[in-house]
């Protein structure tokens, strides 16, 4: 069974949100190795663990897809992923949020911008 938005189809097994593969699809044309769904600090269930969307190890950049309602709507979520930053940081990581409406716009755009280090999330406005 598979979800159908637009012209867009998120395989079954997927596991992730229709902006999500399609920032994967993107980043697979770039040829950068990446693991998807990676727990870069801690592990499910676990208070002040970070699951990332897409880790990209050989450039230490790590990706997350913000949907519009569940990062900027929801009060105290953008001090989260603020903090969520801040630890990954501190890391050594650099981590990136690409919009879910950006996502959908123009994927290849923005995977292309998070690969170099920039991020045009509502996060960083």
């Amino acid at each position: 069974m598979t979800t159908q938005t637009k012209a867009n189809t998120v395989p079954a097994g997927f596991g992730g949100t229709l902006p999500e593969y399609l920032v994967y699809q993107s980043l697979l044309k770039t040829g950068v190795y990446f693991t998807s769904q990676f727990w870069l600090i801690g592990a499910p269930l676990l208070l002040g663990s970070v699951e990332v969307d897409f880790l990209l190890s050989g450039i230490m950049v790590a990706i997350n897809v913000n949907g519009l309602y569940w990062h900027y709507e929801m009060p105290g979520r953008m001090a989260q992923d603020q903090i969520q930053r801040l630890a990954v940081e501190g890391m050594g990581w650099m981590l990136i949020y690409i919009d879910e409406d950006d996502a959908l716009r123009n994927s290849d755009f923005y995977a292309r911008e998070a690969i170099m280090g920039q991020d045009h999330s509502r996060m960083t406005r």
